[in-house]
């Protein structure tokens, strides 16, 4: 079972790769097999190449999304984060709050991630 933390590692670098925009380091996060659902119950997106194509996605929706990690629960191998999405589109300042599960292995990768927002919950900040 993976210590707190490298649970705690794990959820801290997804968020900073994300931030930095750097893809690499951002599949970096995950085991090759990872499966990822977001938002649930939207289809899973397994391994790299799926979840390397959700992120490229997510980054070509805005030229300045912003994830921020504002609680991070560990319980096992598992962490609860409570998380905030913020981006301009449209000129628009928009964002979202939510909920991701990520279940952490024992190499310290991520190996599931469920995200819980409703879409319609984007609105302008």
């Amino acid at each position: 079972m993976p210590s707190v933390d490298q649970i705690t590692a794990a959820v801290t670098a997804y968020g900073a790769a994300f931030a930095a925009r750097d893809r690499d380091a951002f599949l970096a996060c995950f085991s090759a097999d990872a499966v990822q659902v977001d938002p649930k119950p939207a289809p899973a997106n397994v391994g790299h190449e799926a979840i390397g194509a959700f992120y490229d996605g997510a980054m070509n929706m805005a030229p300045d999304i912003s994830l921020y990690v504002d609680r991070i629960i560990v319980c096992a191998e598992q962490a609860a984060v409570d998380f905030r999405v913020e981006a301009t589109m449209g000129g628009t300042a928009m964002g979202f709050s939510g909920i991701d599960i990520f279940t952490v292995n024992d190499d310290g990768k991520i190996s599931a991630l469920t995200a819980y927002w409703d879409p319609a919950t984007i609105a302008p900040r």
